[in-house]
């Protein structure tokens, strides 16, 4: 099996793919890694040249080219036991100098022929602050990260949908674990959806409980895997406190809110269902989205909602259960004792 991961620099793709490398090995699976990037970097300098990140797109264009497919050519030869998982990461694009720029090609893609697409992402925030510790990138601006990610994560998608093969979008943070079952199709996966601004400490540490005791058996995806609206929203009341709230609500703050709603939703999108703990009376126009969303791709809807039942909240549910021991008891019966 081969797998494609993408993902945009200091996001963290190159070490979660040597952390999966080594779950495979734990797990006693034959497992070889290429980087797509390493590849091209070692054919240019065989052929005499040299290859600086720093000046990576002021090299000739016809050698970058006759590197990819050396790359491809290297992959493509050394992909062909059908017992060994074959996990390959590289680009999907570049931002350079405020321009887009593309990076492994459709052809390339075409050629080393993936079973599973997936592109790694993380708080932007983070990336950016790992930006600026290298000389590449240090003068890359928040907003271009945000910018970046959405590019990355479109070209990948698309690519998936071209060739007709699977897509995640995996979050930085989801335990190498989790990803080996999510790859392997090990445990039933659903997203965890809550009202994250509407609930208190003891509900917060209800729903983690209910994350914990469900981790064993199922793949959890948390939104709070990404806390990009939460940063970014600290960060605007920061400004404003300074005068400033409108450079912050119409740039990075805005995006952070756009790129949430889209990676939530390809969160459902690779689920095989949907959790929704509203432990609170409160309105959450997040959550009743995330369902609906849910309910127009026909994903089951498992709540447990507190209180009085709205009909438009039930109407978009599966099931509705009063406790979480319920509704854990019940994804046991129903998906792991399938298993």
């Amino acid at each position: 099996m081969r797998v494609l991961f993408t993902g945009i620099s200091c996001a963290g793709r190159k070490e979660l793919v040597e952390e999966l490398e080594q779950v495979y090995e734990e797990q006693g699976r034959e497992v070889r890694t290429f980087e797509i990037g390493a590849l091209i970097a070692e054919f240019v300098e065989h052929a005499g040249g040299q290859l600086s990140p720093e000046r990576y797109f002021d090299t000739d264009p016809v050698r970058l080219n006759l590197a990819m497919d050396h790359a491809v050519d290297v992959i493509s030869r050394d992909t062909q036991e059908h017992n060994v998982t074959y996990l390959i990461h590289g680009h999907a694009c570049f931002r350079w100098k405020g321009l887009l720029r593309e990076g492994t090609t459709i052809s390339a893609v075409q050629r080393i022929a993936p079973d599973k697409i997936i592109t790694v992402v993380d708080d932007y925030i983070d990336i950016h602050a790992r930006m600026q510790e290298t000389e590449q990138w240090s003068g890359t601006r928040e907003e271009e990260v945000n910018i970046w990610m959405d590019e990355e994560a479109f070209i990948t998608k698309s690519w998936a949908n071209y060739f007709q093969k699977p897509f995640m979008m995996i979050p930085k943070r989801l335990p190498p674990a989790d990803l080996f079952s999510a790859i392997e199709n090990h445990k039933p996966c659903f997203y965890l959806s809550y009202p994250i601004t509407k609930v208190g400490y003891d509900e917060l540490q209800d729903i983690e409980t209910f994350r914990r005791d469900a981790a064993p058996d199922f793949l959890v995806l948390d939104p709070l895997y990404i806390k990009d609206l939460e940063r970014a929203s600290n960060a605007a009341e920061a400004k404003e406190e300074q005068g400033s709230i409108a450079d912050v609500r119409d740039g990075v703050l805005r995006l952070a809110e756009a790129r949430t709603i889209t990676r939530d939703v390809q969160f459902i999108d690779q689920s095989g269902f949907v959790v929704v703990l509203y432990l609170t009376d409160k309105v959450s126009a997040g959550v009743l989205y995330e369902m609906n969303h849910a309910s127009t791709q026909t994903k089951p809807v498992y709540a447990v909602h507190e209180g009085k039942i709205s009909p438009f909240f039930s109407h978009l549910c599966t099931e509705v259960f009063e406790t979480t021991d319920e509704l854990k008891k019940f994804l046991d019966e129903e998906y792991t004792s399938r298993q």
